[in-house]
């Protein structure tokens, strides 16, 4: 009975949907900035983690960038039909095949159980890591300072809110039981190191993730893919604010508009600590107020605006949509001074 129950809890890990019991526990952060000029001699094994899907013209630049970093690489596809699988092996890569089953940490957990190296690297395969950070990735595992560490992950926007966005990413971390990522969007094995009561540090490491730089079309299609992905999560956790979020910019995308403003609406009122504010709660201020707007909203998006410039002042967009809002209300002077 009781080998039956661990195989049991061994799938479940597998396929990220394992429930864990509410624990009291203290997790280690530290902050390390970590030298990006000179390499150490040696540094303790690295397998290179990925799950791709149709990749083939963004992998080799992807490998090439990790240089000599990875003792190995694992690629997981879930499917390709353009040669990506080809191209891996070319590369050097181990390739293993895995059904997508609609759940990212699923996935990724299938990569990281063929690991062998000592530490665990993933990768997207739209990442791109520099020769400075690279150096950083060496010491990092070199130091034996922590157990995991938290990169930089940088994407470059276009359109109204133009420019460079930094999120903190758990991306390298010891090859060790226990280590699992959860959610089937938006994956994260942070949260299973830190219940093991290990030592995760915030560095300076940076990679640049390119996705964010795609068409329109391949963002609408991406948000197609993701949005069975997010109902499911949200079905099964109902009111959890962490899916509306998701789900709200996801509807926006597709142009479900109403239902990005009552999901949006809900995430601002009362934002989870799950969320980043300056990304994911500024993003649901935005969305909120330009639904508002195309639904002809007026007088709740003036509300909104009120309660996003309290939060969001120092974001030049925010005083943009203030202009917008003013001019729908037939106030010019507001929105003249909204822009000075």
């Amino acid at each position: 009975m009781a080998r039956r129950k661990q195989r049991a809890k061994r799938r479940q890990l597998a396929n990220g949907t394992a429930q864990f019991e509410k624990i009291e526990y203290t997790p280690t952060r530290i902050e390390l900035k970590l030298d990006g000029r000179t390499a150490p001699e040696s540094w303790p094994s690295v397998s290179l983690c990925m799950i791709v899907k149709n990749e083939a013209k963004n992998l080799a630049a992807c490998l090439e960038s990790v240089g000599d970093f990875a003792a190995e690489v694992i690629v997981v596809d879930t499917g390709s039909t353009d040669g990506t699988v080809e191209v891996a092996k070319s590369l050097g890569a181990r390739v293993k095949h895995f059904d997508w089953i609609d759940d990212f940490a699923a996935a990724r957990n299938e990569s990281i159980r063929h690991a062998q190296g000592d530490w665990i690297f993933w990768m997207d395969a739209d990442d791109r890591i520099s020769a400075e950070n690279l150096v950083r990735l060496k010491n990092a595992v070199a130091s034996n300072q922590a157990d995991g560490y938290f990169c930089s992950i940088t994407s470059r926007h276009t359109g109204a809110e133009a420019g460079t966005r930094r999120l903190p990413h758990f991306r390298l971390f010891r090859n060790r039981a226990g280590i699992q990522f959860e959610r089937p969007l938006h994956e994260d094995a942070a949260p299973s190191a830190e219940r093991l009561g290990l030592t995760l540090a915030l560095t300076n490491i940076e990679i640049e993730h390119t996705g964010y730089a795609a068409s329109e079309t391949a963002l609408r299609a991406k948000a197609a893919r993701n949005l069975p992905i997010i109902e499911r999560a949200l079905a099964q956790s109902p009111g959890d604010l962490f899916w509306r979020y998701h789900l709200g910019v996801t509807a926006a995308l597709l142009g479900r508009t109403a239902e990005a403003v009552e999901h949006c609406a809900a995430v601002a009122a009362n934002p989870p600590a799950t969320l980043d504010r300056e990304i994911n709660l500024y993003n649901a201020h935005q969305t909120l107020i330009v639904g508002q707007m195309q639904l002809k909203r007026f007088d709740d998006a003036r509300q909104s605006l009120a309660r996003a410039q309290s939060e969001f002042a120092h974001r030049q967009h925010i005083w943009i949509l203030a202009a917008a809002v003013h001019l729908a209300l037939n106030a010019p002077q507001a929105a003249l001074d909204a822009l000075a």
